[in-house]
Order: structure tokens, then C-alpha cells, then sequence
């Protein structure tokens, strides 16, 4: 059975009361992505229930990257949220497991955030490194009783 992708428009704000809707239908939650755009970050959720997608495409203003969680209608949310803060620099609100921007080790913080897509703008050049550029450090997080710790990357030797 051959299903056509449709992409429906969403609010920001709707996405944690369309988590909730579709989960209490049967959908389980499949994926959220973010793609750098010039004036927003565009956001994909995808939900799914008997291999028919449910997609949703959410714009997320640069000059206001907030959006509320879904954690509270599928906890598997957590680990993409997480993935918006730290690669855009997203604040995600209520968010059931926050590791507070150490989710992922990276050499910057927010690498994408700067970025737009080759196929709608030019890249933005980004600050250049220097005494104001935040610094990594080490802390454990606990989760569950196991302590999970992000790192600082190693100093490279010359």
C-alpha cells in the first residue's frame, strides 16, 4: 500500500497537544530533525501507526528559538530535544530529561546555529573563536542511578 507524504504546518506551541493526540491514537513518535533556514530553524516530527507517517513542519523564529517539549506525551522525544539545544541553541521547555546543552560532545557550542541551507541562502560566517567563546566543562548528569558524563575535548597538541 503506497501512502503520499504529506507535510502539515504546525505552531510550535500545538506540538506538545499533537504529541499527546496522536500517541493516545496508537502513533508512536519516529523522528525530529532541524534544518538551518535564513530567518528560522525548520523543524520535522514525524509520528507513525501501521506505516502511515504523520509529518509536521514547524518554523521556529532565529530571534525566538523556544519550543515546548513533547517528553510529556512520549519520553523517546528527549534525546532529539536535546540534540536541538545543543546543535541550535533551542530552548525546550519542560523538557522531562535536560542535559542543559552537554547532550552531545561538539568542538562549539551550537555549531549549526550560524548556518543556513546552501539551497535557500549563504552560509553565515561565524564569530571568530576568542576569550568571549563559552568553554566546555565536565558534568555528571544523573540518570536513573547511572552517572552520565560529558567531557571536555582533549587540548591538541601541536
Amino acid at each position: 500500500m503506497k501512502h503520499d507524504t504529506i507535510i502539515e504546518d504546525l505552531e510550535r506551541e500545538r506540538l506538545p497537544e499533537i504529541a499527546a493526540d496522536l500517541t493516545k491514537q496508537g502513533y508512536r513518535f519516529v523522528q525530529m530533525m532541524g534544518t538551518p533556514r535564513e530567518e528560522t530553524i525548520e523543524l520535522m516530527v514525524s509520528f507513525d501507526k501501521n506505516y502511515e507517517l504523520k509529518n509536521f513542519r514547524i518554523q521556529v523564529p532565529r530571534s525566538d528559538l523556544k519550543i515546548p517539549s513533547m517528553t510529556g506525551a512520549t519520553l523517546a522525544a528527549f534525546s532529539y530535544e536535546n540534540e536541538l539545544q545543543d546543535l541550535f541553541g533551542m530552548e525546550v521547555s519542560d523538557l522531562a530529561i535536560n542535559y542543559g546543552g552537554n547532550f552531545l560532545r561538539t568542538k562549539s557550542i551550537h555549531p549549526l546555529a550560524d548556518m543556513v541551507d546552501p539551497k535557500v541562502g549563504k552560509r553565515k560566517t561565524p564569530a571568530p573563536a576568542g576569550d568571549s567563546e563559552k568553554k566546555r566543562t565536565v558534568k555528571t548528569i544523573p540518570l536513573a542511578g547511572v552517572n552520565c558524563e560529558t567531557v571536555p575535548e582533549e587540548k591538541k597538541e601541536n
